[in-house]
């Protein structure tokens, strides 16, 4: 993740964060297991259902200082953003038969012909709405280093 920093005023300052997650896969989970369940129950296909799905993120918001007079500097903080999901699942014949009546051997990844005979729509890329609220108390120890404890939800 990379970060960037610029004070817009005495006790303002304007941040982003751009990152990127390589795999986000309990997101993609409940998405597998309905596939594999649906593939079993209509068609009689034994699947086996994994993937990834990594997700880039861009993000930016405002953070504001109150100046207390004392060593401690509270804060609070708001941001929005975005996040790209691109979900790459891949499936594994494990027992039944094909829509086209054949046979594969196990362990074969059968994602692509199952797509091309529409026995399965794989889910495409999509954006994601992000945002960040928070707060919290910053306490400077010896020049050019502080103590930040805080939350962000």
């Amino acid at each position: 993740m990379r970060k960037f920093d610029l004070r817009i005023a005495p006790h303002v300052m304007a941040f982003g964060n751009i990152g990127r997650f390589t795999d986000l896969q309990g997101e993609l989970q409940p998405t597998l297991s309905n596939t594999t369940a649906s593939l079993l129950a209509n068609q009689g296909l034994g699947v086996t259902g994994w993937g990834t799905l990594p997700a880039s993120f861009y993000q930016g918001g405002v953070r504001l200082e109150i100046p207390t007079g004392t060593r401690f500097l509270p804060y609070t903080l708001g941001a929005v953003g975005v996040a790209r999901l691109n979900p790459t699942p891949q499936f594994l014949f494990a027992s039944g038969f094909m829509p086209d009546g054949s046979t594969p051997t196990v362990g074969t990844d059968v994602t692509s012909t199952l797509v091309s005979m529409g026995a399965l729509t794989t889910p495409g890329p999509s954006n994601a709405f992000m945002f960040t609220l928070g707060g919290g108390v910053q306490y400077p120890v010896i020049p050019h280093w502080v103590v930040d404890v805080g939350y962000r939800f």
